[in-house]
């Protein structure tokens, strides 16, 4: 799946923290549909290669980690 954000995305002010979460919360969500196995984000539909320390240059996929425990 491709995500398009628009580019106050890229200047949010979030710390690597929150802009970690914010983009494994969508990757999770969307990885739920069956036919969904990864992730591209764009910003006004052109390609990502870093975010913040994050490399974006490749689809991101279902992260675990950033999923709630279950018991």
């Amino acid at each position: 799946a491709t995500v398009n954000m628009n580019k106050e995305f890229l200047t949010k002010g979030q710390g690597e923290y929150e802009r970690t979460m914010s983009l494994y919360a969508i990757v999770n969500t969307l990885t739920e549909f069956p036919d969904i196995k990864k992730v591209l984000f764009q910003a006004d539909g052109k390609k990502i290669d870093v975010l913040g320390q994050m490399d974006m240059s490749e689809p991101l996929t279902r992260n675990k980690t950033y999923l709630p425990k279950t018991k």
